[in-house]
């Protein structure tokens, strides 16, 4: 609707423009009240006007004239529509599922109502929001975001007069913020229309499985399951735990119904290395609303058996009882000590008699050990059981500790000896830890801890050390004497290496059996104590070295549904954190590794301490593989990769029934109200809203607009052609 319209012409008085125009017109007049040769009246006329509007139209550029056209436009409410088109939808009540009657809803009387007093803008969702229109509603989407689905309808619809939103869903919200949070403060009232049935009749749900992700052949894993019922009480039902068509484990249990959970203790024995798929299922039962709940899928990383451990000690000393008896407590490690004497004598066991023997430990532990201990033979048996087997050895000091120099097991130490010999020294201390050992494996005796030395420092204090020189070249220092030196460097007396194909680490260090004894003694867990030698066997034991990069998913099973959550942490070569690195990931389909699925970037944790994280969309289920490049600068300082994987078991049916509860607290929070699909014929009486009314302008610069210089073109071009062809001076 057309308003009006102004000129503007920068400030001018409109007296002055038209003094302007009259001295225009005038000097216009005197050019051409005489003319030589003498033009007949006409012609002086068309001249006299040509040259005055091109004066007038100089004069109009010159003042930069700017046109404003105003118009009003009303614009009708509009209503915007949200379906849910996410895989719970599906769900079938009385021969029909809850889609298909939100179909029946749209193409009915009510959605007309709706339109007739309002503009109608149609949307789906399940993870993420989407125009539709046609028969492009189909059930399947791999999770439900309600809260992102309203957010983004608001952001598109920003400059429009949105004044209400319908939601059709059922309320399967498991992605994303809680939407009755977003309700109180959206600004716009919300009708949540629901679809579905409030009670969910007859239902099986496996809600939760507990099971450690890591696991070892051969040895006892315990699957706790917890099931949900209802409607079914007194009804007796196998839990079944399979690998493919092998049943593992299986157990009947007598539902309780009314939504009771009960625990089911199942367990299995994998046999085999690697990453296991199994799954756990429940038969369906007649009159349950869906069979998805009633399965869920697991993932194992199968490791090898119990690591076997041999640990050598001279005479038998509190250390050796005490790291006996911890490594005898792990229940992943097959330990076999033996204490020697001298010249070939035992106090506990023997050494293997031949190297095919030696070579099936996984890791050796050398404690407090003389020369006279090892013969020759054994010691070139350990040193290529590391350089060649890929093993690990371990080196543990002592006041008798002397297998170096001269030991042709001193290549494998990661010190040098300094002044030739190795002296044992008592001094009462506490370890410093270095950068190194801040984040190296072995070195971590808690739970994620932001300062691992404090841990070390509220251990008992060491009594004595080995005195040894400058790490060598390549080896890892990870603790040092806060005092001693040597080299201008602080004393080293934890050390790691790689040697070959295996590792090795030195302790010179010593008592160490006080952490547990005085740890106990003060009424504290020996827990430290044993978590030191675990993580020293298992890095000793593994071929993969410590990683300055290392980029992980959270979990290694997601569930389908679930956004996939990364974590990074980043060091560089001095084991500094690497904080503003750019960490990218991409992630592919296993059976198609060259296609990348979905890719996304890390971020950092604000700690300045070189961890990031993130996440991914989510993910249909099967087994993926991630790849993740880490720039610094522009520059590409490193990658890493894995894989995981995403079970069947949907977040879409963990709920069957309809969330009546989060569908009411929105309407509530939002200032709409609730309706069921069953009696959303009042849903159009609520939709009342006012229509806006909205001014819009346009500016046009006449000065510098195109049809303005042509016509003064003309007029100067038209004045020439008269005068020339009359022959004007």
């Amino acid at each position: 609707m057309f308003s009006g319209i102004g000129l503007d012409i920068g400030g001018y008085s409109w007296a002055a423009v038209i003094i302007a125009v009259i001295v225009a017109l005038g000097v216009a007049y005197w050019v051409y009240r005489r003319t030589n040769p003498p033009l007949p009246r006409g012609l002086r006329v068309l001249l006299f006007v040509l040259r005055a509007a091109a004066i007038a139209l100089l004069l109009f550029i010159l003042l930069e004239p700017l046109l404003s056209i105003i118009w009003r436009r009303v614009e009708r409410p509009v209503v915007a529509l949200l379906v849910d088109t996410s895989a719970s939808m599906s769900i079938s009540e009385s021969n029909q599922d809850r889609l298909v009657r939100c179909r029946a809803f749209l193409e009915g009387p009510i959605l007309k109502e709706i339109a007739a007093e309002n503009r109608i803008e149609l949307y789906q969702f399940a993870q993420e929001l989407s125009p539709w229109e046609g028969d492009s509603l189909k059930a399947g989407g791999l999770a439900t975001d309600i809260a992102g689905a309203l957010e983004t309808v608001r952001r598109e619809l920003d400059d429009q007069n949105l004044s209400g939103v319908v939601v059709l869903t059922d309320g399967a919200n498991n992605l994303g913020h809680n939407p009755a949070h977003l309700a109180r403060a959206y600004g716009l009232p919300i009708f949540p229309v629901g679809a579905g049935s409030a009670d969910p009749g007859q239902d099986i749900s496996v809600k939760e499985v507990q099971v450690n992700q890591v696991v070892y052949v051969d040895s006892r894993v315990p699957v706790e399951v917890t099931l949900q019922s209802r409607g079914l009480e007194g009804l007796r039902v196998p839990v079944t735990l399979r690998d493919g068509q092998d049943v593992l484990d299986s157990q009947q249990i007598t539902l309780e119904g009314e939504g009771r959970e009960q625990r089911v203790a199942l367990e299995f024995v994998p046999q085999k290395e690697g990453l296991q798929r199994l799954s756990l299922s429940i038969p369906l039962q007649e009159g349950e609303l869906v069979a998805e709940n009633n399965r869920r899928d697991l993932s194992l990383r199968v490791l090898k058996n119990k690591m076997r451990a041999l640990l050598v000690w001279g005479p038998p000393t509190w250390d050796f009882s005490f790291l006996r008896r911890s490594l005898e407590r792990d229940p992943n490690v097959e330990l076999t000590p033996l204490a020697l004497g001298g010249r070939g004598t035992h106090f506990l066991g023997a050494f293997p008699q031949n190297e095919s023997l030696l070579f099936t430990y996984d890791v050796v532990i050398l404690g407090d050990l003389a020369p006279r201990h090892l013969s020759a033979q054994q010691q070139e048996w350990l040193i290529r059981l590391v350089t060649e087997g890929g093993k690990g050895l371990l080196f543990l000091g002592g006041p008798r500790f002397g297998l170096v120099p001269g030991s042709p097991l001193a290549d494998l130490i990661p010190l040098t000896v300094a002044g030739g010999r190795i002296r044992a020294m008592e001094d009462r201390f506490w370890t410093e830890l270095t950068p190194a050992g801040r984040v190296h494996p072995v070195m971590a005796l808690a739970e994620d801890v932001l300062d691992p030395e404090r841990v070390w420092q509220d251990l008992p204090p060491f009594l004595g050390l080995n005195k040894f020189g400058p790490p060598k070249p390549g080896a890892t220092v990870l603790a040092v004497h806060p005092v001693f030196e040597v080299g201008k460097q602080k004393l080293p007396v934890i050390a790691v290496q790689q040697a070959g194909a295996g590792k090795t680490m030195v302790a010179a260090i010593y008592p160490i059996w006080r952490w547990d004894f005085m740890l106990q003694g003060l009424g504290k867990s020996s827990q430290i104590y044993d978590r030191f030698w675990s993580n020293a066997i298992r890095w000793l034991s593994t071929r993969e070295q410590g990683k300055l990069i290392r980029v992980y998913p959270q979990s290694n099973v997601f569930r389908g549904g679930q956004r996939i959550a990364f974590r990074a942490q980043l060091y560089d070569e001095s084991y500094r954190p690497m904080d503003r690195a750019q960490v990218k990931v991409m992630v592919m389909r296993k059976q198609m590794p060259g296609q990348i699925e979905v890719e996304g970037n890390l971020f950092e944790s604000g700690r300045r301490d070189g961890r990031y994280r993130g996440e991914l969309d989510v993910l249909a289920p099967g087994e993926y593989l991630y790849m993740a490049e880490i720039f610094l600068g522009g520059q590409k300082v490193g990658r890493d990769g894995g894989e995981f994987v995403v079970e069947e078991y949907s977040l879409e049916f963990e709920k069957v029934e309809l969330n009546e509860e989060l569908l009411r607290a929105m309407a509530l929070a939002s200032g709409g109200a609730y309706f069921h699909l069953d009696s959303a014929g009042e849903l159009p009486g609520r939709l009342h809203f006012e229509s806006r009314e909205t001014s819009h302008r346009r500016e046009i610069e006449l000065w510098n607009h195109p049809v303005i210089l042509i016509a003064l073109v003309l007029l100067l071009a038209a004045e020439w052609t008269v005068r020339k062809r009359n022959r004007l001076m």
